[in-house]
């Protein structure tokens, strides 16, 4: 697959700047963006702080002179280098008392010290983290003459850590050939030729799909609320239940997963899709790529040699000197 796809692909981007005003890996992943794609349009929602206030998921205090710190300056930056078509810089709100809520799950329970000792804070950090999702989203809707094919969820950080670790620039590229390529076989009805392609045209029509390279490996793949994308139907569906069936939402959660996993909040996602009747998909593999790109008729694999042969047909590598 040679050449930029003419499709327009919305970047939504949500979350704190952080300590040190650092989105070194959200530039990157524009780069990558715009190296596959003509048009990629960024609609970013923040916070006037640079940290939350709420605590983190570890239970330590994480960037403390950061909670006070605005992050005025910063957002300056972000209008400089990336230019995004649209960004909210919102205030966030105190956490509520007990009395009205905020000591108390969703469905009326106390939080327990089992619960990774987050408790309501956390809670209402998570809270908090999914409305400004949704709020990216309606950034995205409120543009007027543009249709998105896909939707790609980042935070300002562009979670290198968290789903990339130490190969983070190869596997950048990696999830960006995906990205492509599943918008190419939402376009080709011979893309269904194989199940790897099946799973690239579900990627970019009806299914929600993890950034992680390895599909499943980190929270069941789409407990990891860091990255993930999908056709936009599909993840306004999704975000919409914690705006309107959060109660639900928590349901499932604290049905499927005992108590002592609650820690692992993100998993919500997985059940806000089953809810929205959405279906998950993890196509993102090299292997798999490479088997749709080549609709062999293959059982579900491709055979063996297929890194070594995507690496010499070009899958999974970028334009270079492309700016942001």
């Amino acid at each position: 697959m040679k050449g930029r796809r003419t499709s327009t692909v919305a970047i939504q981007v949500s979350g704190h700047l952080q300590a040190g005003c650092r989105f070194d890996s959200l530039v990157a992943h524009v780069r990558a963006c715009r190296a596959r794609f003509e048009h990629c349009r960024i609609y970013m929602h923040t916070w006037s702080t640079l940290a939350p206030s709420t605590p983190h998921w570890s239970g330590k205090a994480r960037h403390r002179g950061a909670q006070q710190e605005s992050s005025r300056a910063c957002v300056r930056r972000v209008r400089k280098v990336l230019a995004p078509d649209a960004l909210v810089v919102e205030v966030q709100p105190p956490m509520p008392p007990p009395a009205q809520g905020g000591g108390a799950t969703p469905d009326g329970q106390p939080f327990l010290s089992r619960h990774r000792e987050w408790g309501a804070g956390r809670h209402f950090g998570w809270r908090q983290n999914v409305g400004a999702m949704g709020a990216a989203g309606a950034l995205r809707r409120a543009a007027a003459n543009e249709s998105h094919a896909l939707v790609v969820r980042l935070r300002p950080d562009g979670m290198d850590y968290a789903s990339f670790g130490n190969d983070r620039k190869e596997k950048m590229q990696l999830l960006w050939a995906c990205i492509a390529m599943a918008d190419a076989a939402a376009s080709s009805p011979a893309a269904a030729g194989n199940d790897a392609a099946r799973r690239l045209q579900a990627a970019g029509t009806r299914a929600l799909v993890s950034c992680h390279p390895d599909g499943g490996a980190f929270q069941d793949g789409l407990g990891d609320d860091n990255c993930f994308f999908g056709a936009p139907r599909v993840v306004d569906a999704v975000l919409e239940q914690f705006a309107s069936r959060y109660a639900a939402v928590w349901a499932e959660f604290a049905k499927r997963w005992p108590a002592a996993e609650h820690g692992y909040i993100e998993r919500q996602l997985i059940e806000a899709a089953r809810l929205a009747g959405v279906g998950r998909e993890h196509p993102c593999q090299q292997r798999l790529m490479y088997c749709a790109w080549r609709n062999e008729e293959v059982p579900g694999w491709c055979p063996e040699h297929a890194t070594e042969a995507a690496a010499r047909e070009g899958i999974g590598t970028t334009a270079s000197g492309s700016g942001v």
